[in-house]
């Protein structure tokens, strides 16, 4: 069996930790696929756009490419997310740093 497993929670602890794992970054994603000896890790940060991630199948189905990116503006795009959250407050914890809070000043206009 295969695991694909996406944090995109900026506060709390991660519920999974691995050796060798990026522990310094807001968002990771880990794939863990059957039989491997090494995991797949996407460290990513708040400013990355969201990568297109492989989705391991059953053989002898070949993986299948998940635009995460895509899927987040569209779930966003649904929910009219745009209408509820005020962009002017400051945001939530933990501490954005300096360089996230430039990129985000920069993306409001």
């Amino acid at each position: 069996m295969h695991l694909l497993e996406i944090d995109v929670l900026r506060r709390g602890t991660r519920v999974w930790e691995y050796d060798g794992m990026p522990i310094h970054v807001p968002y990771l994603i880990v794939l863990t696929r059957s039989g491997a000896r090494q995991m797949e890790i996407w460290p990513i940060r708040l400013e990355d756009k969201l990568p297109v991630l492989p989705v391991p199948l059953r053989p002898p189905h070949e993986d299948v490419a998940l635009d995460l990116q895509a899927a987040m503006t569209e779930l966003y795009d649904e929910a009219y997310y745009q209408l509820s959250i005020d962009y002017h407050q400051e945001p939530p914890p933990p501490e954005c740093s300096e360089r996230e809070r430039e990129w985000m000043r920069d993306l409001l206009g």
